[in-house]
């Protein structure tokens, strides 16, 4: 796209585009916006939402995405706040970044020390939401999957103090704690191959964790 032709209500509109998800977060290019300048130390998970396209095969696109959405929008703690990059000296700023890293990939960064108990929000989070599916929808995510999964759940990874959460290689690819943890939740899901995405991979839940590069 040629920004030079766009009038500045346009190039607003664009901008505003560009950094919001669906999902009521962050997108893709934003939260990498976000990331690159922390200097740490910060928690990072990444979550890698199992089987989407089954989910979005079986109650729509429309409903998967609001389970999903609701899954990113989960409460760190009694107050969810963006990073305050200029807050006063006496009142440490909270650090709640979070955004769709790309598709069924979700990124969040949080104050050093907030990881573990964020993470374990998230797993709750999983069964709160698994509990509004009914009976047959259960049923019927667990055949599509060969017993994989029977609700939701994801492949997270936590890499705790990271004082290099994201910057751009010398390619210009993606680098940093965060890519590392969005690299491993792949890993993790991966299990056995059955020539079938539905039916391939690990089964239920698996969190991980890696030490900062």
């Amino acid at each position: 796209m040629d920004m030079s032709i766009l009038s500045r209500a346009e190039l607003e509109a664009y901008a505003t585009a560009c950094s919001a998800s669906p999902l009521g977060i962050l997108s893709g290019p934003a939260i990498r916006h976000e990331l690159a300048p922390l200097s740490g130390p910060v928690d990072i998970i990444a979550v890698d939402w199992r089987k989407l396209h089954e989910w979005n095969d079986l109650l729509g696109y429309d409903v998967s995405n609001v389970f999903l959405a609701e899954f990113a929008q989960t409460r760190l703690g009694t107050e969810r706040r963006r990073l305050l990059r200029f807050a006063p000296a006496r009142r440490p700023a909270r650090i709640d970044i979070r955004g769709q890293w790309g598709g069924d990939e979700l990124l969040f960064a949080v104050n050093a020390g907030d990881g573990v108990g964020f993470l374990m929000r998230l797993v709750s989070a999983l069964d709160t939401l698994s509990a509004r599916l009914s009976e047959a929808q259960r049923q019927s995510i667990q055949e599509k999957t060969g017993g994989l999964i029977d609700g939701f759940a994801v492949a997270a990874v936590l890499i705790a103090s990271s004082t290099d959460a994201y910057h751009w290689d010398n390619r210009g690819q993606d680098a940093g704690d965060a890519s590392r943890a969005v690299a491993e939740c792949g890993k993790l899901k991966a299990g056995v191959a059955t020539g079938e995405r539905a039916t391939s991979g690990a089964a239920g839940t698996i969190i991980g964790t890696l030490p900062t590069c």
